[in-house]
């Protein structure tokens, strides 16, 4: 149960003290996301971008699967019976191990940077952020880099993820069949908000960064460098997830505004109203408690709580008594 602004508070004041007094209330729900398999542009988000994508023996920046990847370093057990030959008949690289049937985005590459771009519309949101799942096979003493970043309209870009940041973290990275675990003289390191966040393997783990700012557009950057070798076997992420709060209430200030009038001899309130809320209208004859603490208004006649919301989206009070020459009123919402 919480409060909601209020922009006109002078005029408010101006009427014998009378006052809303609240902040925003917001929920957290799924904006927007991609799966690989089933999400729709201009539905699961407003765009999705690939620039210098390709799917061949040496390269890889797309959507991809067992089935249609064509660089066989990537698949783990590449040699198995129907699969592809591997250019390593060892089975020494690879994450794509025979359990995962869906499809992901692939990343290998040795020419430009690969660039995947995503349109949000976060119009009402705040709090964001950006789940995702990232892994990635093989183990070298160079970076190969991967980042997030973000921009909102037209703000400055943040990075909120790094991935290939190497370093000498041994580990090893076992295989479905072919060859014996790989023991890997070093490891791919991750940052999350500029943070330290553990080390990327050949098992899909999630990285869950936020996103500071509000604004209308969200733009999502995630870019693979051109430089590899070694004994990379690229990366790949999958179950692309941005969330926030929604702020609810009308347009104009972010959240719900208590209007109140005179009306006669009595009071009238208005405000915008949501189906499956309800509303108590609280009071004090001072501001020396907080809001959160002030009683349900009870004029005599009626008590002013648990008001169902109207179903047409404003609730109106009508001819509220007003009890002393001054009183502060506030508006709480709530689940029904």
């Amino acid at each position: 149960m919480t409060f909601k602004s209020i922009q006109n508070l002078a005029a408010l004041i101006s009427l014998s003290g009378l006052l809303a007094v609240s902040t925003p209330i917001t929920s957290a729900e799924t904006i927007g996301s991609d799966d690989f398999d089933t999400s729709v542009e201009g539905t699961d988000y407003v765009s999705r971008t690939i620039t210098n994508g390709v799917n061949n023996a040496a390269n890889t920046f797309a959507v991809v699967n067992r089935e249609n990847l064509v660089f066989p370093g990537m698949i783990d057990t590449s040699v198995s019976a129907g699969g592809v030959v591997a250019l390593n008949e060892a089975d020494d690289l690879g994450f794509l191990s025979e359990a995962k049937s869906d499809s992901f985005f692939g990343m290998y590459r040795n020419g430009a940077n690969g660039v995947l771009t995503y349109v949000f519309d976060i119009t009402g949101f705040n709090n964001l952020q950006l789940s995702l799942d990232w892994v990635m096979s093989g183990g070298v003493t160079t970076n190969r880099l991967a980042s997030v970043s973000y921009t909102i309209d037209d703000g400055s870009p943040a990075t909120i993820f790094q991935a290939g940041l190497a370093n000498l973290d041994n580990f090893f990275e076992p295989f479905d069949r072919g060859g014996d675990s790989v023991r890997r003289s070093a490891s791919w390191g991750t940052t999350v908000n500029g943070l330290p966040a553990g080390n990327l393997t050949d098992e899909f783990q999630t990285f869950v960064p936020s996103i500071s700012g509000t604004g209308s557009t969200l733009t999502i950057t995630i870019v693979l460098e051109s430089t590899v070798g070694g004994t990379f076997g690229g990366y790949g992420i999958d179950n692309l997830v941005l969330s926030g709060d929604r702020i609810t209430g009308p347009p104009g200030d972010g959240g719900l505004q208590l209007i109140i009038s005179r009306s006669g001899g009595g009071l009238d309130f208005s405000w915008g109203s949501a189906e499956g809320m309800g509303y108590d209208l609280l009071s004090s004859p001072d501001l020396s408690t907080s809001p959160e603490t002030w009683e349900v208004y009870d004029d005599g006649v009626t008590v002013y709580g648990n008001i169902p919301a109207s179903g047409t989206g404003t609730n109106t009070l009508v001819g509220v008594l007003g009890l002393d020459p001054v009183r502060f009123f506030a508006l709480r919402e709530k689940p029904l």
